[in-house]
């Protein structure tokens, strides 16, 4: 509602701005006046929005993740639930069409800070039965790891990662998915 507000004061004020103008000896200037006050509010509004936007379009999905996410919907069970950071969720759900273990809406669920949690952990465990029992906890079968996890995370691969445990079932580019085969 500020902005609405604040968007109107402009505007008046540029037209009083305008008048008081026409009653001063640089009324000849007004032209150029008035294209000097456009171009300020350009490079003051347009040109941070526009960076602002591309470093949002940055961190959003690339079309590796999508073509590996379609593979998923595509060659696992419906039934299936992946683990995934809580900012890549709406990813799982949406191009994967498969459960998610959590994503950014918390609004009705029970012990969202215990899933955020696990989901942390079991992206940072070196320990394979940690692990193990996290899967088991949030019943799920597979894990998504994009490179802009890895890039938060500092990390290559899962740290438990291993053939025995948890094999890559896919290494599409920038994503990899393991699958659990341990129970705690």
């Amino acid at each position: 509602y500020i902005s609405v507000l604040v968007v109107l004061l402009c505007g008046e004020a540029y037209s009083l701005f305008m008048n008081y103008i026409e009653k001063t000896k640089f009324a000849e200037q007004k032209k150029y006046l008035s294209a000097m006050i456009i171009i300020v509010f350009i490079l003051t509004s347009f040109i941070p929005m526009l960076t602002l936007m591309k470093e949002k379009i940055k961190g959003t999905i690339t079309e590796d993740e999508v073509a590996a996410l379609q593979f998923l919907r595509e060659n696992t069970r419906p039934d299936q639930k992946i683990a995934a950071p809580v900012s890549e969720g709406h990813y799982i759900a949406y191009f994967a069409q498969r459960t998610n273990v959590a994503d950014t809406h918390f609004l009705q669920a029970r012990d969202a800070a215990v899933y955020v949690g696990k989901l942390e952990l079991l992206f940072n465990t070196r320990s394979k039965i940690i692990a193990s029992q996290i899967m088991n906890d949030l019943d799920a079968q597979l894990i998504y790891l994009s490179k802009r996890t890895q890039a938060e995370l500092n990390i290559d691969e899962l740290p438990t990662a291993d053939e025995s445990c948890l094999p890559v079932i896919l290494l599409h580019r920038d994503v990899k998915v393991y699958r659990s085969r341990c129970s705690s």
